[in-house]
């Protein structure tokens, strides 16, 4: 049984909340991959997302520990 943070969600959970939205996000807006792909072509060190990158590894890291994903995933394996 994974233990629940107070507010009912888990690290899991969250984590889940997250690749759904973005994957919503990409779904609703068809232009936004060739929009990314793009500034990637143009240069390959733009990394907007950067700044969620420590949220998303507490994420795994959290997750880990309650036993809800398995060792040796990084937030890296998220984005791929």
């Amino acid at each position: 049984m994974v233990k629940r943070r107070d507010d009912g969600a888990t690290a899991w959970d969250t984590l889940v909340a997250l690749v759904e939205s973005a994957i919503f996000a990409l779904a609703g807006s068809p232009g936004l991959r060739t929009v990314m792909r793009c500034m990637y072509d143009i240069d390959p060190h733009h990394s907007p997302a950067v700044s969620f990158t420590d949220q998303v590894n507490g994420l795994v890291t959290k997750a880990q520990r309650e036993g809800s994903l398995r060792p040796g995933i990084s937030g890296a394996d998220l984005a791929s």
